[in-house]
């Protein structure tokens, strides 16, 4: 049956011909499934929208339904009869934060797609759930998500150019007072968020607001206000990573497997980031010269059009030489390799299911125990079976935990702070491989500064890392 087409709607008395109220209606698909057909996607939610076209230009009033957007639309139509309409985001009519939001997403919709620069098909990826590429792409859009969501609700209808500094505060007390009443799955309160993650969602709508700018849907001077006001936010300094002792290294490196404990010593002589290390395989190590390489193709900045480069000098190398008579493309390190090194029953293995290689999941998971083990909990902190845990011992249980455990970015944090004692600052961030740095500027990737300071750098035998400093 052919589709009926739409009747344009009568002009009014005036002349005009007035818009209807129409309805949108979204759904949101679960951005896992972008490898499947429309009809297969699973829908995470829905939301209905009020709308209007004008000039060809979608104007949305809010919830559809609600008394606030039908307002809206009797204010839009009664400046269409006065003649004082004009398309959206224009100074008689400005586009709304709903607006903006809205165009903001649909433009960075690109930005967490998989490029196809990724060394594994991207169906493969998707169906990965260890992939750590792909958890970080979905991290991002809920981060985004969920930065913008109190944003839209609580001045979805305010005027973008008119959003300030009180009104961003409003939504950073929405966000802490949220994170506080809401509860989880198992009907526990949720743990607060760190005021390290609230300046990060609160960057993330001065973002949004800076491409708006960008556009000229919003006046520069909006985008500079909120600029200062969250500069002044306060930072969670009890979060910063510390430098992990050595003695506290040494007693780890006893109780973990073979594959863990050469990713520690290497992580401590490349200050390289654990993923880094858990997906590199024997391909990607060129061992030429004094010093070797290994050009990662995937890793954390690879979406943003950077490289990165780990150096291996004498030391690290006497590590990977025994893990390099593996096929090509195997990786390096193996829990399978971990199983073989103690007798496992068949039982114990029922249900299990080893990958090839680890995930910074599971290698933060084995130190960690490790570190249990080396440390025990006292026995009035610890709980047998599945009992609920009162506050206050929960409380004591996570301060000793945080006091007697460490996690592998602490040793990239060591690494870092060891090296910078003896190179300086500017050779520590070509190591550490952070954005704007010099070796961005090597036409052919070399730099022998740095391959230098790489060559003669042993933190085992830096003064300031010894048992008994």
């Amino acid at each position: 049956m052919p589709r009926r087409r739409a009747r344009k709607s009568p002009p009014s008395k005036s002349g005009v011909r007035v818009p209807k109220y129409r309805r949108h209606f979204i759904k949101h698909y679960d951005p896992r499934d972008k490898h499947l057909p429309p009809a297969k996607r699973r829908v995470t939610r829905t939301s209905d929208l009020a709308f209007v076209e004008v000039n060809g230009e979608k104007v949305y009033l809010g919830e559809y339904g609600t008394p606030e957007s039908k307002a809206a639309y009797e204010r839009l139509i009664g400046s269409m009869r006065n003649g004082k309409i004009e398309s959206p985001g224009s100074d008689s009519h400005p586009l709304t934060l709903a607006d903006v939001i809205l165009r903001y997403l649909r433009e960075r919709e690109d930005h967490f797609t998989l490029p196809p620069s990724a060394p594994d098909s991207v169906a493969f990826m998707l169906r990965d759930q260890e992939t750590g590429e792909v958890r970080r792409f979905r991290r991002g859009i809920r981060h985004e998500l969920a930065a913008l969501r109190p944003v839209n609700r609580m001045f979805g209808t305010t005027p973008a150019r008119d959003f300030d500094a009180n009104a961003a505060e409003a939504v950073r007390q929405k966000m802490l007072r949220q994170h506080l009443t809401e509860k989880g799955k198992d009907g526990r309160p949720r743990r607060r968020v760190s005021p390290n993650t609230i300046k990060a969602r609160m960057n993330v709508m001065v973002s949004m607001l800076t491409w708006a700018a960008s556009r000229q849907f919003v006046p520069a001077d909006v985008v500079l206000k909120l600029n200062g006001y969250v500069e002044m936010l306060p930072k969670n300094l009890k979060g910063r990573r510390h430098v992990v002792q050595r003695a506290a290294f040494d007693e780890v490196q006893t109780r973990v497997v073979s594959p863990v404990r050469a990713m520690m010593d290497l992580q401590v002589l490349t200050a390289a980031r654990p993923e880094e290390l858990c997906r590199l395989r024997v391909r990607d190590i060129v061992a030429r010269g004094s010093v070797w390489r290994a050009n990662l193709d995937w890793h954390k900045n690879a979406m943003k059009g950077r490289t990165r480069v780990l150096y291996f000098g004498p030391a690290a190398q006497a590590i990977l030489k025994p893990f390099l008579h593996r096929a090509k493309d195997a990786y390096l390190f193996s829990p399978r390799d971990a199983v073989r090194e103690f007798t496992v029953t068949p039982k114990a293995l029922e249900g299990r299911v080893l990958t090839d290689h680890y995930t910074k999941d599971t290698y933060r998971q084995s130190i960690q125990r490790a570190c249990d083990k080396a440390h025990p909990m006292p026995e009035e902190l610890r709980v047998q079976g599945k009992h609920e845990i009162p506050e206050p011992v929960r409380a004591k249980r996570s301060e000793w935990r945080s006091a007697h455990r460490w996690s592998p970015y602490q040793l990239r944090h060591t690494a870092a702070t060891l090296f910078r004692l003896t190179y300086g600052k500017d050779l520590t961030g070509r190591l550490l491989g952070h954005a704007g740095d010099v070796t961005d500027l090597y036409t052919h990737g070399e730099d022998t500064e740095l391959t230098r300071a790489v060559a003669g750098f042993d933190p085992f035998k830096h003064p300031d890392w010894q048992v008994n400093s």
